[in-house]
């Protein structure tokens, strides 16, 4: 049925509930004559089924239609069709990894930012005032901690000026500020 089938049943139900409301009403005062109550008696039944009838065509008409589906997202003014529950679920899912209104975009950004901070960088983008970091090389060289001294290099730890030619490097993290045993 399409929409336009839909609005006239619907107009139409509206019409007939409207002229079966006045009907009941001149029932009321027919039945205060005597000889027209079993005419009366007649009419409410037809009413009745006649209402019921009309009932079940509106609600079939508000009904929503199955072969329908929308992705609308809560949060901004996303709003996409779908031709089936499983699409309308991929383009909500994908939506929200987008939206920028979505209370875990929030989240979204934190986490990237954190990435980004335990990324590997470039060498020669790495401090060289003595603070300990992270070194890597290329390849399957474990990492080392290390620091820069000018003139000497890099240095690992214990002070040793062996790490030749780091590629990359990232901070370490902060020390661990309680003792949990």
């Amino acid at each position: 049925m399409t929409d336009e089938q839909l609005v006239e049943l619907e107009r139409l139900a509206r019409g007939l509930l409207m002229h079966h409301t006045t009907l009941a009403g001149a029932a009321v005062v027919l039945e205060s004559v005597p000889a027209l109550a079993a005419e009366v008696r007649r009419l409410r039944a037809e009413l009745a089924a006649e209402r019921d009838e009309v009932e079940h065509l509106l609600s079939l008409a508000e009904r929503p239609r199955q072969d329908r589906w929308f992705a609308i997202c809560g949060y901004c003014d996303f709003t996409e069709q779908a031709a089936d529950r499983e699409a309308q679920t991929a383009l909500a899912v994908a939506h929200a990894a987008v939206c920028e209104k979505h209370p875990l975009a929030a989240a979204r950004r934190r986490i990237a930012e954190l990435e980004a901070e335990r990324a590997w960088r470039p060498i020669d983008t790495a401090p060289r005032d003595g603070a300990m970091v992270l070194l890597g090389w290329a390849g399957d060289v474990p990492p080392e901690a290390g620091a820069w001294n000018e003139g000497l290099g890099w240095a690992d730890a214990d002070g040793w000026y062996d790490l030749a030619n780091p590629t990359h490097w990232m901070p370490l993290p902060a020390p661990p500020t309680e003792d949990r045993r």
